[in-house]
């Protein structure tokens, strides 16, 4: 798709979200359950309708596919996939091929970042969106807040990949999580990403998790925490 204008964004969304719609459980506060890995991440054992999800990360660290896989649990309840990628970084085939519905998912390609921004809001607000994914970088505080009273108005889940260097910045995701590459084992079934539960808004803090992205199943795993062996031996000599 070409990029847009802004007067353009409106068009397609509105024209493009139309075919799109959502049953009566798409409403705030209901938990959608999303596996036990994701289980690890989120606070009330599910992800809510209207909740914001930030992911800071390094370049090539898996985020993206891990946000396309925690969406991919959210799409079956009906509605679609906005995608608002202004730097060109989201590929259909690769969506696909984690299990991706393009049929169901609405690609916007914004020609200045705060068009990106304000499409990501619009699309929020719609109620015809499940789950928005975007790219954003440096945010205003007002904005962050705009974006996280759209998710709640429209009861959609906002996904947001942001780079590590804004990690010192103000947040008003429900969880922030930060995503690096984890080594993988050679008997490993896919990549394994290592994330830091920085933020749960209105829960307790979490310990760091690895999980690993099977390239065979498309799953998302919790990867067991290895025992402490000094503890054991502690354990054994007392």
């Amino acid at each position: 798709m070409d990029r847009l204008t802004r007067r353009q964004i409106i068009q397609d969304l509105k024209e493009r979200l139309n075919q799109f719609e959502r049953g009566n459980s798409a409403d705030k506060g209901i938990a959608l359950p999303v596996g036990t890995a994701f289980d690890a991440l989120l606070p009330d054992d599910g992800l809510a309708w209207g909740s914001l999800i930030e992911c800071l990360h390094e370049e090539g660290s898996g985020a993206a596919d891990l946000m396309l896989r925690m969406a991919s649990q959210v799409l079956p309840a009906g509605g679609a996939l906005v995608v608002i990628d202004e730097r060109g970084q989201f590929y259909p085939p690769a969506a696909a091929g984690i299990g991706i519905a393009l049929e169901h998912t609405v690609l916007v390609r914004p020609a200045h970042s705060r068009d990106a921004v304000w499409a990501m809001e619009q699309a929020l607000r719609s109620r015809a969106a499940a789950v928005v994914l975007a790219w954003a970088g440096s945010l205003h505080d007002r904005i962050y807040r705009r974006l996280k009273l759209a998710a709640e108005a429209g009861a959609c889940v906002g996904l947001l990949l942001r780079p590590i260097a804004c990690r010192d910045e103000p947040s008003w995701a429900d969880v922030r999580l930060r995503v690096n590459a984890a080594p993988s084992p050679q008997q490993a079934l896919g990549r394994r990403l290592r994330v830091e539960i920085m933020q749960v808004r209105g829960g307790p803090s979490r310990p760091t998790v690895e999980l690993e992205l099977c390239d065979e199943t498309n799953h998302v795993r919790l990867v067991p925490r290895l025992a402490d062996p000094t503890a054991s031996r502690r354990r054994t000599a007392g």
